[in-house]
């Protein structure tokens, strides 16, 4: 039976999922991007399959792992190419093999070669409905694009600083925003990333830049609703440029590292904290007798910033910022 869903394809109740990808190993923006982080073992298996020419169109490559059935899906041969109709056409007979013979009983489905793929989601839909009709137990969710409800000053409402603003509310464990201007306040002092503009006042983080990008998504979110998640998929498959992309890419490994050093700090005093003791470093000051100081707090933070790698010993004794950090 075929239903039509809205909003995060993750948070589907369906055994299986499909992730639209290509014949290279690529999984490098988009739904397929997220797929990979969520999903590393299937990530792994399907880099093997394509570097070992066992991956090709038509085929389906399936991997069970957290509890689900990951569908992958080629809907293109290379990831620089446009998909074609007959490559989705050969792709759905297979799934429905796959179907029937692992007696699934839902799956869910995104707009398969549509986006960056550059096919027609009304063909797209035709073709689904036509292979899966008589699949009466079963239950397809089709994931629509939303492209035709998107007004154009959305469609150029994003910039790299909202992408990587929604990365890190994404991963955060705590979203305040004092956790959000904590995280970029780092990325100015130790990676040079100076796009908010931080100064620090009364001991915390502040960017008037950083708010404007906030409210932008906000007031997106409260426009587009249920469909927010939708649309931002949407948008990172069909009008992210290159330029935004390799910038992305840049930028996330280092956010990894300093969310998960917030992600082990509690409340907005720890934050406060933090932030005094990076502004110390930052100043020169000797910073041995901090650790000797009788402040429980700074110690928890001090030894959480060493076991990631954040700080060094140098020869004199003081700390320093790894500027090298990975």
């Amino acid at each position: 039976m075929i239903i039509y869903s809205s909003g995060d394809i993750f948070e589907s109740n369906t055994t299986a999922l499909v992730n639209a990808v290509n014949c290279q190993g690529v999984m490098g923006k988009g739904i397929a991007y997220q797929f990979k982080e969520k999903f590393p073992k299937n990530f792994i298996n399907y880099k093997t399959a394509c570097d070992e020419n066992r991956f090709k169109i038509g085929n389906i490559l399936i991997t069970s792992e957290k509890g689900k059935l990951i569908v992958n899906f080629p809907t293109k041969d290379e990831w620089r190419k446009k998909s074609q109709y007959e490559y989705i056409e050969k792709g759905l007979l297979t799934l429905k093999e796959e179907i029937i013979k692992r007696e699934i009983n839902s799956i869910a489905l995104p707009p398969l070669g549509c986006g960056n793929g550059g096919l027609d989601w009304n063909r797209v839909e035709e073709l689904i409905i036509n292979i899966f009709s008589d699949l009466e137990n079963v239950d397809i969710l089709l994931y629509a694009p939303i492209t035709k409800n998107i007004g154009s000053k959305d469609k150029t409402l994003l910039n790299i600083e909202h992408l990587i603003v929604l990365y890190a509310m994404s991963h955060l464990k705590d979203k305040k925003r004092y956790s959000l201007n904590t995280l970029f306040y780092l990325c100015q002092k130790l990676s040079g990333y100076n796009s908010f503009n931080f100064s620090v006042v009364y001991g915390r983080a502040y960017s008037n830049a950083l708010d404007v990008i906030t409210n932008d998504l906000r007031n997106l979110k409260e426009k587009q609703g249920v469909n927010f998640d939708s649309f931002i998929d949407n948008y990172i498959n069909t009008h992210i440029s290159k330029k935004m992309e390799n910038e992305f890419k840049k930028a996330v490994p280092k956010l990894k590292t300093y969310i998960e050093l917030l992600n082990e700090l509690d409340g907005k005093d720890e934050f406060s904290e933090l932030i005094n003791i990076v502004e110390i470093i930052s100043n020169k000051d000797i910073f041995t007798s901090i650790l000797l100081e009788n402040n429980d707090v700074k110690k928890m933070i001090i030894e959480k910033m060493i076991n990631i790698g954040f700080i060094q010993e140098n020869i004199l004794g003081q700390y320093e910022f790894n500027y090298n950090l990975k």
